[in-house]
């Protein structure tokens, strides 16, 4: 038992991480893209989350507010990681549950934007919100990709049984 948990956690915490990239890669390209800063998207999210906003799409230099914002979302996604991974897990031994696991990645897709939505306000007219949706798929698509890509038992399971 203790092993399977800690494949589970450690599985959840590659996932989390894999998405956290995806979602910083995606912001990155899509700020040098626009011609902006290197770290302008999530310096600008830092703000409106962990200080109520920017002024005037001004944001604040530092890697203090960077780090803690980056913590806060790593976090945030390794826990989704390691729920979808124990899904994933359970699927395997109960092949109803892919639904469920289908589910977490879907609501990992959309937690990015309805945050945004949610602590957006002062910041809305600095970035929109199309990057921040792209690059919240893009980490769900990651997560997905590699829980997906590991568990070939699972792949093989529903193609097999009537839940596919």
């Amino acid at each position: 038992m203790r092993t399977r948990t800690s494949a589970i956690v450690a599985e959840g915490l590659v996932a989390g991480l894999l998405a956290h990239l995806a979602i910083a890669l995606v912001l990155i390209v899509g700020d040098l893209a626009a011609g902006r800063a290197l770290f302008y998207s999530p310096m600008l999210l830092a703000s409106a989350v962990l200080e109520g906003g920017a002024q005037g799409c001004q944001v604040a230099t530092g890697a203090t507010l960077l780090l803690a914002y980056t913590s806060m979302h790593l976090v945030a996604l390794t826990g989704m990681g390691i729920v979808g991974s124990w899904l994933v897990h359970a699927s395997e031994e109960h092949p109803g549950l892919w639904f469920g696991a289908l589910m977490a990645f879907v609501f990992v897709a959309w937690h990015l934007s309805a945050a945004v939505l949610g602590f957006m306000g002062p910041v809305q007219g600095c970035v929109s919100l199309w990057p921040v949706t792209v690059a919240g798929f893009a980490g769900a698509l990651a997560m997905a990709g590699y829980l997906w890509r590991g568990h070939p038992r699972l792949r093989r399971v529903l193609r097999d049984e009537q839940f596919a």
